[in-house]
């Protein structure tokens, strides 16, 4: 009766260790690799997600890096849970690498499609913007890229496409 209780322990034991779920750890990654490491960064416009499919189709608003790109563009991505996505409707800018046609998928995992906000700021100063939440994004962003949100005094940090675009500047 004794070995049939260590053999339950051990098997709960056992279940515990290999049962339990593993997540990827994405480490820190420079906002001056993500511009270099992209083929192809661009402002576009997505449409009505599909429930179930692999990919999204993207009107192209504004090309920031790269050639040749159609005005249409596929993203995929792999079925992985964990795997960025694009599920809503708006505008987005897209860190991209290139699969031949009009088939992308993003630069770095999870660190790729980044949903731009628009601003209701009166002042002009900041048109299109997305927050910045480090160390939820890990990208690590100079802070004379950053600026506060300026409607509502908020602490939350925040990116403005403009910001974007002199950094492609800086870096490339």
């Amino acid at each position: 009766m004794e070995y049939r209780r260590f053999n339950v322990a051990v098997m709960m034991v056992l279940l515990y260790i290999f049962a339990t779920p593993t997540y990827a750890d994405l480490s820190n990654l420079k906002f001056s690799a993500l511009l270099q490491e992209s083929e192809i960064i661009v402002i576009a416009k997505a449409g009505e997600p599909v429930k179930g499919k692999d990919s999204a189709r993207l009107e192209v608003i504004e090309m920031l890096k790269g050639t040749e790109v159609t005005p249409v563009i596929d993203i995929k991505w792999s079925a992985e849970i964990h795997d960025q996505r694009i599920q809503q409707r708006g505008v987005y800018l897209l860190f991209l690498s290139k699969h031949g046609g009009a088939n992308y998928s993003g630069t770095q995992y999870g660190r790729s499609y980044w949903k731009l906000n628009k601003s209701a700021d009166q002042k002009g100063s900041c048109g299109y913007f997305t927050a910045y939440t480090y160390p939820i994004n890990t990208v690590i962003i100079k802070n004379t890229y950053l600026t506060r949100h300026e409607s509502d005094n908020s602490k939350t940090q925040i990116i403005c496409l403009e910001h974007v675009k002199k950094a492609l500047i800086d870096f490339l």
